[in-house]
C-alpha cells in the first residue's frame, strides 16, 4: 500500500499494479540519490538486461551472429525506443525485456527442446511482475501458439514441461496473484464530480469481508 498518496491515506496502486522492479530505484533514494539520477540507472540496467535476455534466447535456437542481430534490432525497434524516451511507458518496456525469454521459452516447449522451460517460466514472472496488460497478451497469444502447433502437444514430456512452467509460475507469483484476484471482484466506480476526496480507505464489512470505502473531507468553513 502507498501510504504517500491521497493526503496520507494510501492507495492500493500496488495491488493491482506490479511495482517489484520499482525497488530498485526505490532503494537508490533511501540511500540518499536524486529520483532523476536513480531513473535514469533503472533504464540503463533495463537496456543491458534487454540486451543480454534477447541475445541469450535467440542463442538458443540460432547462430550467435543471428542472435547478436536480433538482440540489436530488438534493442532499437521504434515501438520500444517510444516506450523508452517518449511515453516513458515504464510498465510497458519493463516487461519488454523479457517477452524475447517468454517467447522463445515457449517456442522450446512446443517445438524444440522441451527441457528449456525454465525460459517461458522465468519469461512469465518477469513480465507478470513489470506490466499486468502485457501478461494478458501474452497468455493469448501463448494459447493461440499452442493451438497452432497441437500436434506437437501429443508428446507426454513437452506436455509436461508445459506444466512445469505454468505451475512454476503460478507459485512464485502467489504472493501477487492472490491479492490481485481478491480484489478484482470490487465494483470500483469513478465520479465525475468535484469531491474534497482526502483517500481512499479499506473499511470492514458484515461478515468479516472487505468493502471500498470513500472518505470524504468536507470544507472547513
Amino acid at each position: 500500500m502507498n501510504l504517500a498518496f491521497n493526503n496520507g491515506y494510501g492507495q492500493l496502486t500496488s495491488i493491482m499494479y506490479p511495482e517489484l522492479f520499482l525497488y530498485i530505484p526505490a532503494i537508490l533514494g533511501m540511500l540518499g540519490v536524486s529520483l532523476l539520477i536513480s531513473v535514469k540507472f533503472l533504464l540503463i540496467m533495463v537496456n543491458i538486461a534487454t540486451g543480454l535476455i534477447g541475445y541469450y534466447s535467440m542463442k538458443t535456437v540460432a547462430e550467435k551472429r543471428i542472435a547478436l542481430f536480433f538482440s540489436i534490432v530488438y534493442m532499437l525497434s521504434p515501438y520500444r525506443l517510444n516506450d523508452l524516451y517518449i511515453r516513458f511507458a515504464l510498465g510497458e518496456y519493463l516487461a519488454m525485456t523479457f517477452l524475447p525469454l517468454l517467447f522463445i521459452g515457449i517456442y522450446h516447449i512446443v517445438c524444440k527442446d522441451y527441457k528449456k522451460w525454465w525460459m517461458a517460466a522465468s519469461g512469465c514472472c518477469g513480465v507478470l511482475q513489470s506490466h499486468l496488460l502485457t501478461t494478458e497478451m501474452s497468455m493469448i497469444f501463448a494459447l493461440g501458439f499452442a493451438v497452432l502447433n497441437i500436434r506437437f502437444l501429443t508428446d507426454r514430456k513437452r506436455i509436461g514441461g508445459a506444466l512445469k512452467a505454468v505451475c512454476v509460475s503460478l507459485i512464485l507469483n502467489l504472493w501477487y496473484l492472490i491479492p490481485l484476484f481478491q480484489f478484482t471482484g470490487f465494483r470500483f466506480s469513478v465520479a465525475d464530480t468535484p469531491l474534497d476526496l482526502a483517500g481512499m480507505v479499506i473499511l470492514a464489512g458484515k461478515k468479516s469481508k472487505l468493502a471500498i470505502g470513500k472518505l470524504l473531507m468536507k470544507k472547513k468553513t
